[in-house]
């Protein structure tokens, strides 16, 4: 079974964070087992570490703020963030409903929808195999330029795509 996954920038960068401590932990370690020279090594290295753990600490300064669906109630302007297949059945869905008007520049936009795919596969079996796939929609606004998640949800392939279920969902429950 293949799995590909979708990463965000913020998961690119604890990636290679990752990474980076993996290589100056196995430097540390080897420095270690070694002699003087090494322990004489191993404190140069220490403000590396240092760097390494204080990055992945600033790094969650990044993280968006959490508000309510009741934040956007009242905004009508959305800007649709979606890869062409998926924005496709998107619209089919946003553009039966009167309320929300769709933008064409995130500059004009009150608030966001953004879908993405966080996973995707195939299931094999001995008589056939299926796609499947996992979608986040996520609708939020700007604050100050720091991004605030009003509304958020996930949907697993089944009768329909993950996108149509999850615009669906979003448009029925902000309607409430």
């Amino acid at each position: 079974m293949h799995e590909r996954q979708s990463r965000s920038v913020f998961q690119e960068g604890f990636a290679q964070q990752g990474e980076a401590f993996r290589v100056a932990f196995e430097l540390f370690v080897l420095n270690l087992a070694g002699n003087q020279q090494g322990l004489n090594n191993m404190k140069k290295m220490l403000p590396l570490l240092i760097l390494v753990f204080s990055a992945a600490v600033f790094a969650q300064s990044d993280l968006p703020e959490i508000g309510r669906l009741t934040d956007i109630k009242d905004k009508t302007k959305v800007y649709i963030v979606a890869d062409a297949y998926n924005l496709k059945w998107i619209l089919k869905s946003f553009d039966k409903q009167k309320t929300l008007v769709r933008v064409d520049k995130p500059d004009d936009a009150d608030f966001f929808l953004e879908f993405k795919t966080i996973a995707s596969g195939e299931y094999q079996s001995v008589y056939s195999s299926m796609r499947y796939e996992t979608g986040q929609l996520d609708a939020y606004y700007l604050r100050d330029k720091k991004k605030v998640v009003a509304w958020s949800d996930s949907a697993k392939s089944g009768l329909n795509m993950p996108s149509i279920q999850l615009i669906k969902r979003f448009l029925k429950e902000f309607a409430k």
